[in-house]
């Protein structure tokens, strides 16, 4: 059993003076993250038991859910409540799900509520959408190469545009996935950038050496992805003068999740 630590109560009470948050009023709130709290901590720290920053990184990520709650809109805080009631729903065999491209099915994210009537004929209630996040034009293996998480690839439209339809298929009951992506980024996202001008604290983003050594350790008993179209787990960027872990493709940077600044 996984206890609550006293010390979150404390911290728990100043970020949400920080932010406005009230615990009464958001009461299902606070019960939530009362909840879950104990067991992120236990995990967070099983993680990162020997980082000295481990304490400053744990307040940062409660600090964030907090404010991600700020922030999140009131439907679907109403949604968060529904599903708190009924926490295996996604496990329900009402969902029928489909996968498709938003470019190839409708042109953009947009022209997709002008199709919904055809998937609710097909039953479909779960859309899930292969990436649509900001990529390269060239480089991008199919848009799992991202370069920016806060923006959409403008083929399949803007932030504007998804919000817009992911209104509609609230109101008509559905859910939307798509993939975020999250072990990799494009070697163009701003870390990458910043670790290529040589800034110390993002080349700890990522998994980068001075020389060979630690790179031929690896490669001893790490399987290749793409062993033809791209040999090799390591890349050297000449910009930083670093070999980088790419296990995909030369131009995805893999994440250090060793660093909890990176989570």
């Amino acid at each position: 059993m996984v206890l609550f630590d006293p010390k979150d109560i404390f911290l728990i009470e100043e970020k949400f003076k920080k932010h406005g948050i009230n615990k009464n009023i958001d009461s299902a709130f606070t019960l939530r993250l009362a909840q879950i709290l104990p067991i992120l901590k236990d995990k967070f720290y099983s993680l990162y038991w020997y980082r000295p920053d481990k304490d400053q990184a744990y307040e940062t990520l409660v600090e964030n859910l907090i404010i991600s709650f700020k922030n999140r809109k009131t439907d679907l805080k109403k949604t968060d409540l529904e599903r708190s009631d009924n926490p295996h729903w996604f496990q329900s065999a009402e969902w029928t799900g489909m996968m498709l491209y938003s470019d190839r099915f409708s042109g953009n994210i947009s022209s997709l509520t002008s199709r919904l009537d055809y998937l609710d004929d097909l039953g479909v209630n779960l859309i899930h959408l292969m990436p649509i996040l900001k990529a390269p034009k060239e480089n991008n293996d199919g848009g799992y190469a991202v370069s920016d998480y806060r923006n959409l690839d403008e083929k399949f439209g803007n932030i504007d545009d998804l919000e817009a339809f992911t209104a509609d298929l609230r109101k008509g009951k559905k859910l939307l996935m798509f993939d975020m992506v999250v072990n990799h980024t494009s070697e163009e996202h701003a870390w990458a950038e910043a670790a290529k001008s040589g800034d110390p604290k993002f080349q700890e983003y990522y998994y980068m050496f001075n020389n060979r050594e630690i790179p031929d350790q690896f490669e001893q008993s790490m399987p290749q992805v793409f062993p033809v179209m791209a040999p090799g787990n390591f890349t050297f960027d000449q910009a930083s003068q670093k070999w980088v872990m790419t296990v995909f493709h030369q131009y995805q940077w893999d994440l250090n999740y060793s660093n909890p600044w990176v989570f």
